[in-house]
């Protein structure tokens, strides 16, 4: 259980668009939606634990509204993804530990697998991340036989380096993308996949 509030930091999560999805930075307020797309055991296959209920989301939500670790070492962004017509679909999130390197995830209902939604989301903030941190690499991890995941990584420019075991016994891919790879994909000499969220009039 989460007992407290995160501390305060003076670099706010941005809220972004890309052409389909709206992304806004996750609070408690996300919780009873997000519960509800979360709620199919299948999401889980390759995420940790079991669908949390409506109460255990918004104390973790809570906290990572805060947008750091507990320690402060890291950031821990997260952000609730939505269709142009509103429709909740998942989320993407990006844990940054300066000025190293990041790491990427996302999920989303079932309902939106296979229209590009994943791979949308994830290429928007490894583009976001890049260009306001500028970290040496990115990182994502998934588990071996999440084939989904592998071709987004690889349609995204990243490469398998290896493998990596997880506390629960579970060996997942490791594919990375440098900070030189990244730039001919657009980066600092090109279009960025993301643009920062209009402030409501």
């Amino acid at each position: 259980m989460v007992d407290e509030d995160p501390p305060p930091h003076p670099d706010p999560r941005p809220p972004f668009e890309t052409e389909r999805l709206v992304a806004e930075p996750v609070t408690r307020d996300h919780a009873a939606v997000m519960a509800r797309v979360m709620a199919d055991p299948i999401i889980h296959r390759f995420l940790d634990g079991e669908p949390e209920t409506e109460a255990e989301m918004r104390e973790r939500y809570r906290f990572l509204e805060g947008g750091r670790s507990r320690d402060g070492t890291q950031r821990w962004w997260t952000w609730i993804l939505t269709t142009r017509d509103g429709e909740t679909v998942g989320f993407v999130e990006s844990t940054i530990e300066e000025p190293a390197r990041f790491y990427i995830g996302y999920a989303l209902h079932p309902d939106h697998w296979r229209k590009g939604y994943g791979r949308e989301a994830s290429a928007a903030v490894v583009d976001l991340v890049f260009e306001r941190f500028g970290p040496d690499h990115c990182l994502i991890e998934m588990d071996v036989e999440n084939e989904a995941s592998v071709a987004l990584a690889e349609s995204l420019g990243f490469r398998r380096t290896g493998t990596t075991v997880t506390g629960d016994g579970v060996t997942e891919y490791v594919y990375r993308l440098d900070r030189e790879e990244w730039r001919p994909r657009g980066g600092e000499a090109g279009p960025s996949s993301w643009n920062p969220r209009p402030d409501p009039e």
